[in-house]
């Protein structure tokens, strides 16, 4: 789940600009490539080969809720 706003310490709400699916896509491939990394669950190698394939694998949908 991505959120589109954050909230301040006072309770306001601040909503985001609707970002491009291949930016929310990448972010994320980014940060849970870098999490199994870190938790040594995968091999940069594994993460360079995943990294080299035409299709990534990973999708990002942004419409209604479902």
């Amino acid at each position: 789940m991505f959120a589109w706003g954050l909230f301040d310490i006072n309770g306001g709400y601040h909503g985001l600009p609707n970002l491009p699916e291949d930016v929310i896509l990448e972010v994320f491939r980014k940060k849970l490539f870098k999490y199994l990394l870190d938790e040594d669950i995968v091999s940069q190698d594994l993460v360079d080969n995943l990294l080299s394939w035409e299709h990534s694998g990973f999708h990002v949908y942004i419409g209604p809720l479902i």
